[in-house]
């Protein structure tokens, strides 16, 4: 099965500001950005899409398909209290920790990059069992990134150092 996910475009939210779940809007030109997508992609055909529930997925899964699935387990990593916060207000010795062991550790209220993992791996397996043969995602960096782990075997101590732009386009082959 071949996979391609893409990350959704630029949000419209202050540089700095801790997001991962908050459901945050896109930037005024958000169109014209996924049509750009949509140009890239233009030729494949996607036995099913799949989206993030996010506003800033779901709009741009619309362009391909109107009868796109929303799955939770594709969501961003939850950073629980500290959504909506500016990173330099969250407390320096939980963020601190975090970064330290954020594999393991979750934000205050949140999940872990384990956790995450896990629940992306819940959904492929689900998705292994359906026989499909291309899959678009609309989800996130978190996500993407976890892929790398999951059907690439990146370790997890690296994953998170990859650079995931918005709008990018990544493939894989389950």
């Amino acid at each position: 099965m071949e996979i391609t996910i893409v990350r959704h475009i630029e949000p419209n939210i202050a540089k700095g500001i801790c997001y991962g779940q908050l459901d945050v809007p896109l930037i005024d030109n958000y169109h014209e950005q996924h049509e750009k997508i949509k140009q890239q992609l233009v030729s494949a055909s996607f036995d099913k899409v799949y989206s993030s529930p996010l506003i800033r997925c779901r709009l741009l899964a619309e362009v391909f398909n109107e009868n796109f699935i929303t799955d939770d387990r594709i969501s961003e990593l939850n950073f629980g209290d500290w959504e909506g916060k500016a990173w330099n207000e969250i407390d320096e010795t939980d963020l601190n920790f975090w970064m330290q062991n954020y594999i393991k550790v979750p934000a205050t209220n949140g999940e872990s990059l384990l956790d995450l993992i896990k629940r992306v791996t819940h959904f492929f397996e689900d998705l292994k069992k359906q026989n499909l043969k291309s899959v678009l995602l609309i989800s996130h960096a978190g996500v993407i990134k976890a892929c790398y782990n999951i059907i690439n075997k990146v370790p997890m101590e690296e994953i998170m150092m990859l650079d995931v732009k918005y709008g990018e386009v990544v493939k894989f082959k389950v």
